[in-house]
Order: C-alpha cells, then structure tokens, then sequence
C-alpha cells in the first residue's frame, strides 16, 4: 500500500454539484461539472479537481450516500445553473496517493480506514468528510498512471 503522511491540510472552498447514490456513480456528475465549467471558461491549468465523500459505505445505503464533485476555482467564479459551494475545514489529515483506476480506491480506503488509521494510534473525525484530489486528468492517461491523493481527516 502507498505510503501516509500526516499533513495539515488548508481550508478548501469548492463549487459544484452534489451527488446521491453510489460512488462508483459520480462519473456522471463530473460530466456535468466539467461541462459546466467548461461552458464558463473556468478549466484551466491552475484547476484542481475534488470529491469528497460524505458518508461510509458499509453503514449507509448505496442510494443514500452522499458526494460532492467540485473544483477549487477564483473567489469570483459565480455557482449558477445548480451549482454550489462546500466548504472544508482546515485539519489535520492522513493523506496517501492512490495510483491506479478509480475502481481501485475502495480497497484503499478499506485499508486506510481498517488498517493504517488502527495501527497508527490516530482516530478518524467523524464530523469532516474523506476527499479526494484527482490529480491528473484521466482522459490524457491510461488508468494505470491515475493518481488521486485521498484526505482522511483525523481528531
């Protein structure tokens, strides 16, 4: 499994649109965030791309489950045609580099979650969500060079 480091990561603002349903899903959502962006000229090289995931998946309903894809864009990007905001608060994070298909983060989590966070002596916070920070784009590459970085806030 890929290496964690311990980081204080900054409080992030993102727009864009929720998802409900399973997280192998929120392809589609993208898509729209994406097109949405894309239509306002707010992709550019300084974008970066987040999901971020509100509830576990072995106690919530897969229909139930709660995301957010968004993108961290200038303080003057306005959210219209259903687009929003979330805001992540600064902390504390165990922080790995998934490299690899999308299809492969749950067993990362799960080893992250079950694994690292147990045996590190750390303990999760439940009151901020996971995310993700895609950090190339997966239509430029095979999906054995993606890289998401995965932020699991920690008390």
């Amino acid at each position: 499994m890929p290496d964690v480091v311990l980081r204080d990561l900054p409080a992030l603002r993102l727009t864009g649109f929720q998802h409900r349903g399973p997280y192998q899903q929120i392809g589609a959502t993208f898509d729209r965030l994406m097109a949405w962006a894309g239509e306002r000229g707010l992709v550019g090289p300084q974008t970066r791309c987040f999901g971020v995931y509100y509830d576990n998946p072995r106690v919530v309903a897969p229909e139930s489950l709660r995301a957010f894809a968004g993108l961290s864009l200038d303080s003057s990007a306005v959210p219209d045609g259903g687009a929003g905001t979330v805001d992540l608060p600064a902390g504390r994070h165990a922080v790995l580099t998934h490299k690899g298909p999308y299809a492969g983060l749950q067993a990362t989590y799960l080893w992250l979650y079950d694994t690292w966070i147990p045996q590190s002596g750390e303990k999760p916070d439940p009151e901020r969500p996971s995310y993700e920070e895609y950090l190339n784009n997966p239509r430029d590459l095979p999906p054995e060079k993606w890289l998401t970085q995965i932020s699991a806030p920690l008390r």
